[in-house]
């Protein structure tokens, strides 16, 4: 009986196999043929970078070659729905929403923005959105909706904070003071204009700061203030030159023109309005070539030269006459080009529509499959095939189960042990390096100094010289002693806290009188601006440690007749210490390095003086131990400012 059982459970370990194995390899071959028959290729990254490089160039000319930018951003529109990107169907929409409002058609603009805030909303394209929005709030002001046209302004400006582009910030003033001016708010106006100004100016936009003076000069016109027109006018001007704003150069060249006219300066406003017209040629510009023509007729009518002055008002009317018969020819063709776009839009979601219904009869037909394969295994399988294999997967669960918390068990302890060994050793390499490389030298003076006195090698004058010259090393061993036996006694034991409460003044007046010979020594100024009256709870021996600590550093890297500030400042959060130095001041990468548990970094004094690196390291680890924190300020050449910051504080 026993030896029977072993073909039979051989047997049911080969078919179970090959049963599931029948299953998935039909299954899969069903999922193969459906989708080579029906699935979309997914976009891929060069799909998707093409996309994006026509959507951008389209964005980059959309004011000065509009048709062009608007077959860029159709070709974009008509990719990405071809791969379902919808990032690209939203930025496509929105370019070609760009270019309807460079040509002023307002109504066809907003249907494509609104069409590309629907695909963007709720993505993470902030800057794209504030865009969006504000040429929403663009058409609707020039379509002289003013209170829409401010509610799309401050959804702008929301996402352009969310993009962190404060120059968008900029542009959404802009537009808002171009409301204000609109509705004769001039102070309004003035003020958004300003501020838009002033943003522009901080991040350097060269283009808007052309376009705000020009704004600026014309509310000043709008308020009679004619004498102050210029100015700005001659600072949209430069910014103009600089951001090569020939469109806006043009502009301003008529006004400039327009002003000497007024002025009675014929000859120069005829020379600033020809200018103009020439510069309107290379833009496309045809509204700067018409208002130039009048200005030259006006000039020719000032010097009475009537031949002139009607060459010039035929040419006036004949610019007029041709605007408005290629307005008419282009408003027929981008009619005709919307229509054709929303056609294959059309025909495109209705094809995916008719792919959609076909990927569901699809998939209902794989589930009909499993489902019959399913029945034909259970079938052919058997209810012993199941109960073998129930009993088969118990057994080797449990074995599994067991192993695992054997090897957890081994390395959980094996861990441990590594860490505790780890630390042991690190201990033991940091205590040896300490003492054999910053105790050995003053001790091996000191003692050499004995030794000198001893054997009458120097008087006692010079003996007395050279203890008072070794005393600013001694301190500084006496310092790394202290450091030393505090860090070791935590890292082994570690502190306890002793909290009393007392004042920080006589604690900084003790630091004048610990280091007073090390001050005189370099000549530095030790001020104590510590307010009488504040008091903490805090261990007093760690804030000691810390404090000591603290001004040493300084002392060290304060060069001959420097200064050291030690300040306090109580707020509700608790009580902030600083001890300011304006000594040689610490790079960016070292400030990471100072409070690195893991390795001590320390460099030389101005004069030469050396260190552990484990007092700041100590600072912080007594500091954190009493609830408190410390940070540091400084700037290579300008000193450093060590903050304290204590979140317990004693009453008075």
């Amino acid at each position: 009986m026993g030896s029977s059982k072993i073909p039979y459970q051989s047997a049911m370990k080969s078919l179970v196999p090959a049963i599931f194995a029948c299953l998935c390899s039909i299954y899969l071959h069903a999922q193969t043929k459906g989708y080579e028959r029906y699935s979309e290729n997914p976009p891929s990254t060069n799909d998707t970078a093409s996309v994006n490089q026509l959507i951008k160039q389209a964005v980059d000319i959309y004011l000065q070659y509009p048709d062009s930018a608007r077959s860029m951003a159709e070709r974009a529109l008509l990719r990405s729905k071809q791969t379902r990107y919808d990032d690209g169907i939203g930025g496509s929409f929105a370019a070609i929403g760009y270019t309807y409002w460079a040509q002023s058609y307002y109504a066809f603009s907003l249907y494509y923005l609104f069409n590309a805030d629907g695909y963007l909303k709720g993505t993470k394209h902030y800057g794209e959105l504030s865009m969006i929005y504000r040429m929403i709030a663009r058409n609707y002001i020039e379509m002289e909706k003013y209170y829409e046209a401010q509610a799309y302004l401050v959804k702008s400006e929301a996402n352009a904070a969310l993009s962190k582009d404060n120059s968008k910030i900029a542009l959404v003033y802009n537009e808002s003071s171009l409301i204000d001016l609109r509705q004769k708010n001039y102070n309004g106006a003035w003020r958004k204009g300003n501020i838009a100004l002033k943003l522009a100016a901080k991040y350097n936009d060269t283009l808007l700061r052309g376009i705000i003076y020009s704004r600026l000069g014309d509310i000043l016109k709008e308020t009679g203030k004619d004498n102050e027109v210029k100015a700005y006018v001659d600072s949209s001007y430069r910014w103009s030159l600089l951001s090569n704003n020939n469109r806006l150069r043009s502009m301003l060249l008529n006004d400039y023109a327009d002003y000497s006219l007024r002025a009675k300066n014929n000859d120069l406003a005829l020379q600033y309005a020809n200018d103009a017209s020439a510069l309107a040629d290379s833009t496309g510009n045809v509204t700067v070539k018409i208002r130039a023509a009048s200005i030259i007729a006006r000039c020719y009518h000032a010097k009475q030269d009537a031949a002139q002055e009607l060459a010039y008002q035929v040419k006036y009317n004949l610019l007029q006459d041709s605007v408005n018969t290629e307005y008419r020819k282009k408003g027929f063709a981008i009619f005709q080009q919307f229509f054709v776009l929303n056609s294959k839009l059309h025909d495109m979601e209705t094809e995916e529509h008719a792919a959609l219904v076909d990927r569901e009869r699809l998939r209902f037909q794989h589930i009909i499959i499993i489902v019959l394969i399913m029945f034909v295994v259970i079938l052919l399988a058997g209810f012993i095939t199941i109960y073998f294999l129930y009993k088969e997967k118990n057994r080797l669960v449990e074995q599994l189960a067991d192993r695992n918390n054997a090897v957890t068990e081994q390395k959980n302890i094996i861990e441990q042990q590594t860490q505790h060994l780890t630390q042991l050793n690190d201990l033991k390499t940091k205590l040896f390096a300490v003492i054999s490389h910053d105790l050995r030298t003053p001790i091996s003076s000191l003692r050499s100094i004995m030794n000198l006195f001893q054997k009458e090698g120097l008087t006692e004058e010079q003996a007395v010289a050279l203890l008072k010259r070794m005393l600013p090393a001694l301190d500084a061993a006496d310092l790394t002693l202290s450091n030393l036996l505090n860090w070791s006694v935590k890292q082994m034991s570690g502190l306890k806290l002793n909290q009393t409460s007392f004042a920080l003044f006589p604690l900084a007046e003790e630091m004048q009188r610990v280091f007073d010979f090390a001050l005189q020594q370099k000549n530095i100024t030790l001020i104590n601006n510590v307010p009488p009256g504040i008091r903490v709870l805090f261990d007093e021996q760690h804030l000691i440690i810390v404090l000591r600590n603290l001004v040493s550093n300084a002392i060290k890297f304060t060069p001959q007749n420097g200064t050291i500030v030690i300040s306090s400042k109580e707020s509700d959060a608790g009580v902030a210490i600083c001890v300011q130095d304006n000594g040689q001041g610490i790079s960016t990468a070292d400030q990471l390095k100072l409070f690195n548990a893991n390795g001590y970094f320390s460099t030389r004094g101005t004069s030469g003086e050396k260190g552990t690196g484990l007092g700041l390291t100590l600072c912080k680890e007594l500091l954190e131990l009493n609830g408190g924190s410390i940070r540091v300020e400084s700037e290579q050449g300008k000193g450093s400012s060590f903050y304290i910051n204590l979140t317990t504080k004693a009453g008075k």
